[in-house]
């Protein structure tokens, strides 16, 4: 198995002197070819594999953190989703806090995908309880 951190180096492929692709795509798809094939070469053929690819001027570097953030926000949604499964939970037991929260996890799309019928489905929940929240963002989604 190839080791997942990579040294900083810096490669480029160029036609005629200018690059094919510009650097952020070329990240993005080193990115993409990285996922493909990290577990399958040590990682010095990997190295070898993604600057030998037709994808511009890229850098290792700079791809690294990109997978850095990739990997970040795959935490995030991560985090998100746990915390939805709880809100849910206590939402169904007729907690008008949660169910404000899952009201605005649902219009903002936190955790789950963006649903403005279930926003409002749990904001008009929240809202028969008192919740002057819930009560407020139904007015502004009239």
């Amino acid at each position: 198995m190839a080791q997942r951190a990579l040294q900083p180096t810096h490669a480029a492929i160029k036609e005629g002197g200018r690059s094919l692709i510009s650097p952020k795509k070329a990240q993005l798809l080193a990115l993409r070819k990285l996922n493909e094939i990290i577990d399958d070469y040590p990682s010095t053929d990997l190295a070898v594999k993604l600057i030998s690819e037709d994808t511009g001027s890229i850098s290792l570097e700079g791809v690294g953190e990109v997978a850095e953030k990739a990997r970040e926000e795959a935490e995030r949604a991560a985090e998100e989703a746990r915390s939805f499964k709880k809100i849910l939970k206590a939402a169904e037991q007729g907690d008008a806090v949660a169910q404000f929260s899952l009201g605005v996890m649902y219009y903002k799309g936190h955790g789950v995908p963006e649903n403005d019928a279930e926003a409002v489905k749990w904001y008009s929940k929240a809202a028969e309880q008192g919740n002057e929240g819930a009560k407020k963002m139904l007015k502004a989604l009239e």
